[in-house]
C-alpha cells in the first residue's frame, strides 16, 4: 500500500481537555467537524496556501460557518506581534466570539501564530491546527 492510500492516523491525547490528532491526506472534512459548533471562523494561511485556504473556506461556507480567510506573512516574518495586531483587527471586525474559531493553515510560523492569536483573543477561543509539513 502506497503512503498516499493509507487511511489517516488517529491519535487521541488524553489530558484534562483531551484531544484528538489526526494525520493524513485530504482531510478537509475532519477541519469541518473539529470547528462544529462554531458560526464564525478564521482562516489563517500563508499566500502559497491560498487555494487550499479558499477550499477550506469554502467547505466551512457551506455547512454554513461563516469563514473568512487571513493571509498572513510567509515563515518567520509571520511571527511579528503587528501580524497578530493585524488579526486581531480582523478578528474583531468579523465579530469571532469565545464559541467561534481559528484555524492555522500552513508550517509552523503559520500554526504558532494561530495558536498564539487564537490564545489571547477573549481569553482564548479554540484552535485548529492543520499543518502542511510534519516534523
Amino acid at each position: 500500500m502506497s503512503r498516499t492510500e493509507e487511511s489517516p492516523v488517529h491519535i487521541d491525547v488524553k489530558t484534562a481537555d483531551p484531544y484528538r490528532v489526526t494525520i493524513g491526506r485530504g482531510l478537509l472534512g475532519d477541519v469541518v467537524e473539529a470547528v462544529s459548533g462554531a458560526r464564525t471562523v478564521a482562516i489563517l494561511y500563508q499566500a502559497p496556501l491560498a487555494q487550499t485556504a479558499e477550499a477550506a473556506r469554502k467547505a466551512l461556507a457551506d455547512t454554513g460557518i461563516d469563514a473568512h480567510r487571513i493571509e498572513i506573512p510567509d515563515a518567520e516574518q509571520g511571527k511579528d506581534l503587528q501580524v497578530a495586531a493585524y488579526c486581531w483587527e480582523v478578528l474583531g471586525r468579523i465579530g469571532l466570539s469565545r464559541s467561534d474559531a481559528v484555524i492555522g493553515l500552513g508550517g509552523g510560523a503559520a500554526t504558532d501564530l494561530a495558536g498564539f492569536v487564537a490564545g489571547t483573543w477573549m481569553r482564548g477561543v479554540r484552535v485548529v491546527h492543520v499543518p502542511t509539513t510534519l516534523l
